[in-house]
């Protein structure tokens, strides 16, 4: 899940959103289907697509593993994520503390959780010169939205996706 928000800048509504059934498995690449709204009701569809790294910190090895250990569990939910906790299908409240216990346990500050992972992304965008309109379209925010400088844009922080696959690659953190 971890290394999902850090390569995609998912929302933890995303994360809830994601199924099982639309996700697509390749040899180099795995994509998932989504959908956002934009508030007013029209849906919008989403192919998010990672493609295979080299090293120890790669989101299609990551999806793999999870992928293999759902169906070994025989979870019965279309839902990627699961909360084994209450045996159900995550919140995105609660895949939000899971996450920030994951990036936690990594030796990321507490003062980071999943939100500052996707916002961490967004800055890394904006300041290696992607324009506002193509971080909208990577983050799957509306093309004209000005959210990005307004709120997520932040030059001074760290760069968290950087430092969450340092700390992974030192504890062999895949999901």
């Amino acid at each position: 899940m971890t290394l999902v928000v850090a390569f995609c800048a998912a929302r933890m509504t995303d994360l809830v959103l994601m199924k099982i059934s639309e996700m697509s498995l390749e040899k180099n690449q795995i994509s998932i289907k989504t959908q956002t709204s934009n508030g007013g009701g029209i849906k919008l569809d989403h192919t998010i697509v990672f493609t295979k790294r080299e090293g120890p910190i790669c989101p299609v090895r990551a999806l793999r593993i999870w992928h293999d250990e759902r169906k070994s569990l025989r979870i019965d939910s279309d839902c990627l994520w699961w909360n084994f906790s209450k045996h159900s299908v995550p919140s995105p409240d609660n895949c939000s503390h899971l996450l920030s216990e994951i990036i936690h346990k990594a030796g990321v500050p507490d003062k980071y959780s999943g939100p500052t992972i996707r916002h961490a992304m967004i800055t890394k965008l904006r300041a290696g010169g992607a324009t506002q309109a193509e971080v909208n379209a990577f983050t799957r925010l509306a093309i004209t939205s000005n959210v990005v400088d307004a709120y997520y844009y932040r030059p001074v922080e760290r760069d968290l996706g950087a430092l969450l696959t340092q700390q992974g690659q030192r504890h062999e953190l895949f999901y």
